[in-house]
């Protein structure tokens, strides 16, 4: 997925949310932060999400499992403390600075609708779940304003040094591919549905395989976005998606079709229908706004972290995993 898409989603890869389990899921409570619970199946929905953002985790194994498990865990009752401080504060954030924070995405990078629907669902979130996402996002700004009773300013010395240092942060030439997409959302969260699930997913392509018309596939089985318009959702670059997809994807010429990709929240058949190379530059204006943002995003960010681990020195934290 791509860089500026990931600062927007994560800022610097700290925000994902949790999914909530299904009901014939066995829970328990896994840390109490002040009174406030998280449970075991929130912890294994961010664990899974956080996986498919890197293909080096490998969660079969027990030992690995075990470390990201610790290291989400704590990552959330960080987050736990800093919503408790922003209520206290009554901090809150409008549905109108929401959908200007999305629109930004959307302008930044150029993304569509249908795209940024892509994106959101490759890392298992629901567009509310994003959109939830992005008001604590800026709840968490405004909560390191107030703390530190000053305002987070980047100077445009700060510009000019980064873009000096990172020539390519103005955009580069690189191939896209205009993509269409068949998602097959897990019908439960168990490993036996997950098989079935995939079976269901590989029989779709068998039948595509067997020339059966793609966008009339997608119309009829995915629920990923565009899927009355055959899954078509334009050209996106190879490094805007997550890795297994990519990875799928580079390997494709057009009209060819990629296997079945289990990625978060279900699976996924991508059809490469033509590829382009774009000249991706920006405006200076442009360029100049994106580094700001990023480097606004890794200062809020180095400031929370400092604050957050002071706050949980002095709260009650019971971590029970």
């Amino acid at each position: 997925m791509c860089r500026c898409i990931r600062i927007m989603f994560l800022f610097s890869c700290m925000t994902l949310l949790a999914v909530h389990a299904s009901a014939n899921t066995l829970d328990r409570i896994v840390a109490v932060v002040n009174g406030d619970l998280i449970l075991l199946s929130e912890l294994q929905s961010r664990v899974e999400v956080v996986a498919s953002e890197s293909s080096e985790l490998n969660l079969s194994n027990p030992v690995a499992r075990e470390q990201v498990e610790r290291a989400v865990l704590n990552q959330m009752v960080q987050e736990q403390l800093a919503e408790q401080e922003a209520r206290r504060l009554n901090i809150k954030v409008s549905e109108s600075e929401v959908n200007e924070a999305i629109a930004s995405i959307k302008r930044e990078n150029r993304f569509t609708d249908d795209q940024l629907e892509y994106l959101v669902q490759q890392q298992g979130l629901t567009m509310a779940q994003f959109r939830q996402d992005i008001r604590r996002q800026l709840e968490r700004s405004r909560l390191v304003d107030r703390v530190f009773k000053s305002k987070t300013v980047i100077t445009e010395d700060q510009v000019d040094a980064y873009l000096k240092s990172h020539p390519r942060a103005a955009g580069a030439a690189r191939e896209k591919y205009r993509l269409a997409v068949i998602f097959l959302p897990f019908s439960s969260n168990s490993q036996d549905s997950h098989a079935q699930d995939r079976a269901a997913a590989q029989s779709i392509l068998e039948r595509l395989n067997r020339g059966q018309d793609f966008a009339v596939m997608a119309a009829q089985y995915s629920k990923g976005p565009a899927a009355d318009e055959g899954g078509d959702i334009g050209y996106m670059a190879a490094d805007e998606l997550a890795p297994d997809i990519s990875a799928a994807v580079r390997g494709l010429g057009p009209n060819e079709v990629s296997p079945v990709i289990e990625g978060a929240g279900g699976h996924y058949i991508l059809k490469v229908l033509d590829v382009r190379r774009e000249e991706m530059s920006l405006s200076q204006v442009e360029a100049r706004e994106k580094v700001k943002r990023e480097l606004f995003q890794q200062e809020v960010t180095r400031k929370f972290e400092d604050w957050v681990r002071d706050l949980e020195s002095r709260a009650f934290v019971d971590i029970r995993l």
